[in-house]
């Protein structure tokens, strides 16, 4: 605004016949980058252009936002380098459920329709018609699936940074998505020829592998390249490790006899004793029978006295 007043003088006097005349001098198709870019445009319709493009820059959807979106998207290459990671997400509203539980306003317990495998869904023509009648349930779905989209699969948690920002300077809060350790993400979203919304995201990760390298890795020099990216991590140890390495293994190999040798051990140990259990349950079974017998022999001399008693009772008596 204080732009605007500073330049009222050279402006204020332009008159929207003199506008139109210039536009259309550089044609119908002629926008503001035409009008600047132009060499035979009066330099009080630029400085026009220049103030409207200033007011008009968070204006969502004008040409002013998106020259807006173009510079901060060069920003984020100044200060990051080229992004490595491009994708689009297109939530599709027209085939998902909670599309169709949004705009019919349905409650929290209607919501276990999702938890079905096969849940039931009006047909196409009916969602088209919820999508186009009920923008603002498409603009809350959207929302709902980006959210989803950037917690689970970038790792990015866009709450946290709204309350707390970036202490640390980078994007990741859940650790690492499916790109990995996430510094920093743009998406400016638009809307496409159906109507939907989606977003063209840039990702930049924190520790990224560089085009060359991977151009070198492609081509099979890739002990150069990996030499360069990790310039501390040599691909050939020196030999004061690799010989430690050597005793290492050897020890543990070692370590490893040992134990199978011990485990040995406590097998015969364990059959032995199983074995010594066995010699004295049979021993014990022997001293029962033994016993038994005792007793059979006992009985047999008890009944060969009574006998004899009987026979000097009968020889007395005759």
């Amino acid at each position: 605004m204080f732009l605007l007043l500073r330049r009222k003088g050279d402006t204020g006097g332009l008159t929207g016949e003199e506008f139109k005349l210039y536009t259309e001098h550089m044609g119908k198709d002629a926008g503001f980058k035409e009008i600047l870019a132009s060499k035979t445009c009066s330099q009080r319709v630029k400085r026009v252009v220049k103030d409207l493009m200033v007011c008009m820059a968070k204006v969502i959807g004008s040409n002013a936002q998106r020259t807006m979106l173009r510079h901060e998207h060069k920003s984020y290459c100044n200060l990051f380098g080229p992004p490595l990671v491009f994708t689009t997400p297109n939530p599709n509203d027209t085939q998902n459920p909670i599309m169709s539980l949004l705009h019919d306003g349905a409650t929290i317990a209607e919501w276990r329709m999702l938890e079905e495998h096969d849940p039931n869904m009006p047909s196409r023509s009916a969602m088209f018609l919820k999508v186009a009648k009920d923008p603002a349930s498409q603009a809350k779905f959207f929302e709902l699936m980006v959210k989803k989209f950037l917690e689970h699969l970038v790792g990015v948690d866009v709450d946290a940074q709204t309350r707390h920002g970036q202490p640390d300077g980078v994007a990741s809060a859940f650790g690492r998505g499916v790109f990995g350790a996430v510094q920093a993400y743009f998406a400016p979203i638009e809307t496409q020829g159906r109507g939907g919304l989606h977003f063209h995201m840039h990702v930049w990760l924190l520790h990224p592998v560089r085009a060359h390298l991977l151009d070198r890795l492609r081509r099979g020099t890739s002990e150069d390249a990996v030499l360069q990216a990790f310039p501390h991590c040599p691909l050939h140890p020196p030999l004061s490790l690799c010989l430690l390495f050597v005793v290492c293994s050897l020890f543990f190999v070692l370590c490893y006899l040992f134990f199978v040798l011990c485990s040995l051990f406590f097998v015969g140990c364990c059959v032995l004793f199983a074995l010594c259990c066995l010699l004295f349950v049979v021993c014990c079974l022997l001293f029962v029978v033994c016993c038994v017998l005792c007793d059979v022999c006992c009985l047999l001399f008890v009944v060969c006295c009574l006998l004899c008693v009987v026979c000097c009772v009968l020889f007395g008596v005759l």
